[in-house]
């Protein structure tokens, strides 16, 4: 009786998030929205427009999982940051001596990154719905902005490429802006649609669309720090996420 609850409760759950996360499901739509998209990001950045969630410094909870990580040798650690933006993750993360890829879909976005070349960490143009990384390539993969921003679209290669790329013993790091950020509220049009940019998550929200392919080890309301908000009128009103530690099942 109570697998059979369970059954229904799994189905119901997995329509739920049909209904709210898929709005676009022809697969000849999905792949043009997708050229806009990275078209979209790439005009942004040529642009020299700042993402909410940008910041020059270390992600407070990226650093906190990393200095908790049981492994001897960072070295021997690879961490994918995906959707790099500038660089500043990555280029944090290399310095504390994790081998480290920072990835994006933006030409633009990776000739501006300035860094140590003697540092672990390469920058390469990838699109994580069409990812050309191998199976099984990566230890941690830490996303700080890409999820909330391709949801709608690329709900099923997100996860499905995700599981490809990270280890089965790996960890995937997500970071969404919460639905209780009214902030910074802003729409896209996309194929004739309008959608919420970035899309707003509650906790709930990403149980739903992990739990059938992950275990969620942690889940709490944090913050982006951004540097948006580092002026005087909006300082200590950095927008509020919530992080995640993800583990395939």
């Amino acid at each position: 009786m109570i697998e059979s609850v369970l059954a229904v409760k799994n189905v119901l759950m997995n329509r739920e998030v049909e209904r709210k996360y898929k709005i676009f499901k022809n697969s000849e739509e999905i792949k043009e929205i997708i050229k806009i998209s990275n078209n979209k990001w790439e005009t942004k950045h040529k642009n020299n427009l700042q993402f909410l969630w940008h910041s020059p410094f270390i992600d407070h909870d990226l650093e906190a999982f990393l200095s908790m990580y049981d492994k001897d040798k960072p070295q021997n650690t690879k961490l994918l940051d995906l959707g790099t933006c500038n660089g500043s993750q990555a280029i944090h993360v290399a310095k504390k001596g994790f081998n480290v890829v920072g990835s994006e879909v933006s030409p633009t976005a990776l000739k501006k990154i300035k860094y140590d070349t003697t540092l672990p960490v390469k920058f390469v143009l990838d699109d994580i719905l069409d990812t050309r990384f191998k199976e099984d390539e990566f230890d941690i993969i830490f996303d700080r902005g890409c999820f909330h921003s391709i949801v709608l679209w690329g709900l099923d290669k997100y996860i499905k490429n995700i599981l490809k790329i990270l280890k089965k013993d790996g960890t995937l790091l997500l970071k969404v802006l919460s639905d209780r950020q009214k902030r910074f509220m802003s729409e896209d049009t996309i194929m004739g649609k309008k959608i919420s940019m970035p899309y707003r998550f509650s906790q709930d929200m990403i149980v739903e669309i992990f739990r059938e392919d992950f275990d969620i080890t942690l889940a709490c309301l944090s913050y982006f720090h951004s540097s948006l908000c580092d002026s005087e009128e909006h300082k200590a009103e950095y927008p509020m996420c919530y992080f995640f530690i993800l583990q395939p099942k």
